[in-house]
């Protein structure tokens, strides 16, 4: 039996001025299987996913001591599935947005807004939105 793995990513930022800069990356998984086969079995690599990654995002900086980062990252994950096992072909969708400030005295605040969603893609009930708020402080000592 021969089991190859791969992953491929490709990406960049372009600034689109001193203080605005987008983002892009695509990443892809996959698997390829030789041999192993039993003709009165189902084929090996039927078990093996692949999946696609895409991610888009926008920085700008608003002042010098401020930022906002916007980042959407969709992800999907598929294979043949051929016992229909829950999470097997799923749909993921991550927004982030956050707004940075650097204080005085070496302190930072950040707030951070994120929806996010999963789907299965064969069994709808497993499928879930979720938004996480955050209010982050740092200081250094």
């Amino acid at each position: 039996v021969l089991i190859l793995s791969y992953n491929t990513v490709i990406g960049g930022a372009y600034t689109v001025a001193p203080t605005s800069t987008f983002l892009a990356e695509v990443s892809m998984d996959g698997n390829y299987v030789q041999g192993g086969d039993d003709p009165a079995a189902l084929s090996l690599g039927q078990f093996f996913p692949n999946d696609v990654s895409i991610m888009a995002g926008y920085e700008k900086i608003l002042t010098p001591k401020s930022n906002l980062l916007i980042n959407v990252n969709h992800t999907f994950l598929n294979y043949e599935n051929p016992l229909l096992v829950p999470n097997g072909n799923t749909r993921t969708t991550q927004l982030t947005a956050q707004y940075r400030k650097r204080m005085e005295k070496d302190s930072s605040l950040s707030v951070t807004l994120a929806p996010w969603t999963w789907q299965d893609k064969l069994y709808s009930q497993y499928g879930y939105r979720a938004t996480m708020f955050g209010l982050n402080f740092t200081r250094k000592f």
